[in-house]
């Protein structure tokens, strides 16, 4: 029987597809858990192993209505309670329900903390950081409130309040919906889903159809090439990592995550010119993509390589050489970059510069592309975006354009590097930016 390591984007692209026979897969990670896909496209979690001297199935669920790690933890039981001894009856839809008491990890029964153990158990830990910022937020703005109280006891009043308060402080950021909706997911989990009311004892969801705390606008805001100089006047005075890190950040039109999480065996080499090569599930959009790397880029890349050490990731964290972790700490810095680059601009008498996050770099490189006369498509494929494509034409038209991006980057990497190496020719005349308040986010 085939194996592999079984991932969400994996079955999201084998499910509900005619196929022309049945698909039986064994997964790498947890054992005897089996996904059987029929060729009606359904999908059937199965738990295979020998009991009592014979071969016996069990089914545990059909995904998505049971999630991978909901498979995974229930046949990882199943294999242990085999393992002891337990009779194991065939053919019984999860025939050995998870230990939620192992689950919560210490905290009362029934608390919002204990609650929140078993819903990152099951479910709040999808994804792929392993639900880690989804439990950092909670952390620091939920766990402090309401953590030691007994679920049922919390209200949406309770609820309302620690958004309310989060928005008071960062009244400008999108982090308030952000932290709505993670709160909304684990209410209507422990509400709804038979293993959170089993744990929580919640029959209703308290939080359904509560608002969103505001509504959100596109974001407008770039880099003009005055900003990109401040930019690298400001990260002379950062340590090389950070540098390199903003650097190809700008240079290349990444996500923040696909270059912080960035590993040595994403980068590749085609034709002499390196490229990274970004799988479904190393990228944010869950699409396979590929960055060909300037000359500017390649040399930012090759830096932090030597910084790196032994780390797997190009940017370990803190600068560490042996981390096994990516960088991190980005508000923090992101604020100090952008005062000292307030800092520059108020002594060169240009005005207060506009606040600006990393993902401006995205919108920054593709509003060049348009200025260069970069086709839509191409400059859309830079940045990983559908550019217009039909479904059907995603689905045929599976050129990478590889030499045309190796060109517009080069492009983008030639112009930032002049602008920055030898501003008083190719800059414009300063003209004052806007002044405009001072602005903090959760997440530059």
């Amino acid at each position: 029987m085939p194996k592999t390591v079984l991932t969400d984007a994996w079955l999201r692209s084998n499910t509900r597809r005619p196929r022309n026979d049945v698909l039986t897969m064994s997964d790498l990670v947890s054992q005897n858990l089996t996904v059987q896909i029929a060729r009606s496209g359904r999908s059937n979690f199965l738990w295979r192993g020998r009991s009592g001297g014979k071969t016996q199935t069990i089914k545990l669920g059909t995904y998505p209505a049971y999630s991978l790690a909901d498979a995974r933890s229930w046949a990882d039981a199943t294999t242990v309670a085999r393992d002891k001894g337990e009779r194991i009856a065939p053919k019984q839809k999860s025939a050995v329900q998870p230990n939620l008491e192992a689950a919560s990890d210490g905290p009362a029964a029934g608390t919002v903390r204990a609650c929140f153990e078993v819903y990152m158990r099951f479910d709040g830990g999808r994804g792929k950081d392993g639900g880690k910022e989804k439990r950092s937020k909670f952390e620091r703005l939920v766990m402090p409130v309401i953590g030691d109280r007994h679920i049922a006891d919390v209200t949406a009043d309770d609820l309302g309040a620690i958004i309310a308060n989060f928005m008071e402080k960062y009244p400008n950021g999108g982090g308030a919906n952000r932290l709505h909706a993670a709160i909304a997911r684990m209410w209507r989990w422990l509400a709804f889903h038979p293993i959170g009311r089993q744990a929580s004892g919640l029959k209703i969801n308290v939080f359904a159809g509560a608002f969103k705390p505001s509504t959100e606008k596109s974001r407008t805001s770039f880099l003009g090439d005055q900003a990109i100089r401040y930019l690298y006047q400001s990260l002379e005075l950062e340590p090389e990592n950070w540098c390199a890190f903003y650097k190809l950040l700008l240079l290349t039109g990444a996500r923040r995550s696909e270059i912080s999480q960035l590993r040595k065996t994403n980068v590749l080499i085609e034709r002499g010119i390196p490229y990274i090569l970004l799988r479904s599930e190393d990228a944010k959009n869950d699409q396979y993509h590929i960055i060909p790397l300037s000359p500017a880029a390649a040399a930012q890349l090759e830096i932090a390589r030597k910084l790196s050490g032994a780390s797997p990731y190009f940017f370990p964290a803190g600068g560490d050489a042996i981390s096994e972790n990516p960088i991190s700490g980005f508000t923090h810095r992101h604020n100090r970059i952008v005062d000292n680059m307030q800092a520059i601009s108020q002594a060169e008498n240009t005005g207060a510069l506009p606040y600006w996050t990393l993902h401006d770099f995205r919108r920054t490189m593709r509003t060049f592309m348009s200025k260069v006369s970069v086709p839509k498509h191409i400059a859309e494929a830079i940045i990983s975006h559908s550019g217009g494509k039909s479904r059907l034409d995603a689905t045929y038209d599976l050129y990478e354009y590889f030499d045309e991006k190796t060109d517009a980057l080069t492009k983008w990497g030639d112009w930032v590097n002049a602008i920055t190496i030898d501003p008083e020719r190719y800059l414009h005349p300063v003209i004052a930016y806007p002044v405009m308040p001072a602005r903090r986010a959760t997440e530059p």
